[in-house]
């Protein structure tokens, strides 16, 4: 089926997503601090949002589809 978008079924409550959403929210934390560093060049700060964006859309995966995942633009 290509181009299709499968939904996966995530049990929310396992030891494995619990791990998995700690690890995500920790790393989002941890790239906001440092895209605050004023020392990041357009070319850095893009690649530190880049993967914000990314984790945010892991996390997105037991939301319900019609929530977008954060593209880790403005106010991300």
């Amino acid at each position: 089926m290509r181009g299709a978008k499968l939904r996966p079924e995530i049990d929310t409550s396992s030891g494995t997503w619990k791990f998995i959403e700690e690890y995500a929210e920790a790393q989002i934390a941890r790239q906001r601090e440092r895209n605050d560093v004023i020392s990041l060049d357009a070319v850095q700060t893009a690649h530190v949002r880049g993967r914000i964006a990314e984790l945010k859309a892991l996390l997105a995966l037991v939301k319900a589809p019609a929530e977008p995942a954060d593209d880790g633009g403005y106010g991300y």
